[in-house]
């Protein structure tokens, strides 16, 4: 896909699905930071299309498609935080007398510098920091959670909690 940027031989809207399908692999197996550059890419280059077509009906469902990735990535990026910090407590309870367990905040997801996959694309700051690690607190975790709910918002689809859903909120 890189290549493709560099020679500009591309489509905007399939580069765009494409980078965000690859996003959800990355997802998947927990590359995060991988992930992250990818939806940052695929956002930034539907913004680029965006900007030539507002009204075609591929923009909008292209769209709905990667805010779905982005909501898709902070819920696993929660899951994943939850599920580590459950294991770091188990294993403190087990050894208790023992050293103490490594610090999730110094757990290293990926080694990749920021936006390496896509260099000559100019994604905008907000997209840049997206988190890419594990919420170790509470705050880092709400952050995920605002930034997947933004998204879920932007692809049409009311996101829910379990049963619940959840709403934005209505202001007069």
């Amino acid at each position: 896909m890189s290549k493709q940027l560099s020679l500009n031989e591309y489509e905007p809207l399939e580069w765009a699905s494409n980078a965000a399908a690859l996003a959800r692999h990355y997802t998947a197996r927990g590359e995060f930071t991988r992930a992250k550059n990818h939806l940052a890419a695929s956002w930034t280059m539907l913004e680029k299309r965006k900007g030539e077509d507002d009204e075609d009906e591929s923009v909008a469902k292209c769209t709905a498609g990667i805010a779905r990735a982005l909501g898709a990535y902070a819920l696993a990026l929660l899951q994943r935080s939850e599920a580590h910090f459950d294991e770091e407590l188990r294993t403190r309870e087990a050894e208790a007398e023992a050293a103490s367990a490594a610090d999730a905040a110094d757990e290293v997801i990926d080694e990749e510098e920021e936006n390496s996959d896509f260099p000559s694309l100019d994604v905008p700051p907000e997209l840049q920091d997206i988190p890419d690690r594990l919420a170790t607190n509470f705050d880092e975790a709400r952050d995920i959670f605002l930034m997947g709910k933004k998204y879920q918002f932007c692809s049409g689809q009311e996101p829910t909690l379990g049963s619940h859903s959840i709403r934005p909120e209505v202001s007069a």
